[in-house]
């Protein structure tokens, strides 16, 4: 995937691009006001760490598709995600960006979350939650801890 960063990135801004740590690449280049005339850079940048995430997802589970020109693409979907927002009105509206501290938060005493197969439970109960009886037929109380 190094390739497509060379060709997004030009070349006088390559050593500073590829040097940086893992928190300075990110919010520099998403937080960036740098634009061409079809799309901003940030726009572009985002699409194409998603992209490359998922290409790179595809060659370790062997579900690839067909893409010809990476560059190209990811490009082209910056393009059309520019002129998605111009057709709103949001072109020449500053958006104001807001952070948000997300963290974990423990559990009040008595509750039990379990997450089987993609689908969340919060269920109150004792020392085993209603409800888990059928579950641990199939699976064993040994393999839920």
């Amino acid at each position: 995937m190094a390739g497509l960063w060379q060709h997004l990135v030009p070349v006088r801004k390559q050593n500073q691009f590829f040097t940086k740590s893992l928190i300075e690449w990110l919010y520099e280049n998403l937080v960036g006001e740098s634009r061409t005339e079809e799309y901003s850079w940030s726009t572009l940048f985002g699409i194409a760490v998603w992209w490359v995430w998922k290409w790179r997802c595809g060659n370790i589970f062997g579900v690839n598709g067909k893409c010809r020109d990476r560059v190209k693409f990811t490009k082209d979907l910056a393009k059309e995600v520019m002129e998605a927002k111009s057709s709103l009105g949001g072109s020449n509206v500053a958006t104001m960006r807001v952070e948000r501290m997300v963290a974990w938060a423990a559990l009040q005493n008595g509750w039990l979350k379990m997450k089987l197969m993609g689908h969340r439970m919060k269920i109150r109960g004792g020392p085993w939650p209603v409800g888990f009886c059928e579950m641990r037929q199939v699976i064993g109380k040994e393999n839920l801890l």
